[in-house]
């Protein structure tokens, strides 16, 4: 399961990095689009049967459950959310703009995700290398994992929000 769940994640960073980049709208962009839908649901559902090795709060079903999986939980959330946008439309405001929301915070999702399983290395790096104690390594790793990636995500997504709001098509072209 842990590979099939490694080769998911790269496949959703590849797709969810290419999806941002492409010109938005056109058929490339959505055939690479569900690609990543698929990649992330195969991720997201895979992880809740491995068990997370560090920061854990839960115990289910004989399985340790931690803070990647509430990421993971999330990131279902936010990608069901703006796949369902694009295929009712017709139904919603500024369609583009909360798509591109939702997507684009399920991608920060993602990479925040991913960086949790790199706490077990630069946890204790950090408290090794700058003397502290493991309740500071603990606070200073998470800033680093997942309030910088936070904090530049939401950023990014709220200065292109105007961009798709006002765009009044369903295709814009790349570098936004």
């Amino acid at each position: 399961m842990l590979v099939f769940h490694t080769v998911s994640g790269v496949a959703a960073l590849l797709l969810g990095i290419a999806t941002c980049v492409l010109s938005k709208g056109t058929t490339l962009h959505k055939r690479v689009g569900w690609m990543y839908g698929a990649s992330m649901y195969s991720l997201c559902l895979s992880s809740l049967f491995i068990p997370a090795d560090i920061l854990t709060f839960a115990r289910v079903g004989g399985l340790d459950y931690g803070i990647f999986h509430v990421f993971a939980f999330w990131g279902m959330i936010q990608l069901s959310v703006g796949l369902y946008i694009m295929i009712r439309r017709e139904a919603f405001d500024h369609p583009v703009e909360w798509h591109l929301y939702n997507m684009l915070w399920s991608v920060v999702g993602l990479i925040m995700a991913t960086n949790s399983h790199l706490f077990q290395y630069i946890g204790p790096w950090v408290t090794g290398y700058f003397g502290v104690s493991v309740g500071w390594s603990v606070a200073i790793t998470g800033l680093v994992l997942w309030g910088l990636p936070a904090t530049i995500g939401a950023i990014w997504i709220e200065r292109l929000r105007p961009v798709y709001r006002d765009s009044g098509v369903d295709a814009v072209p790349a570098g936004y």
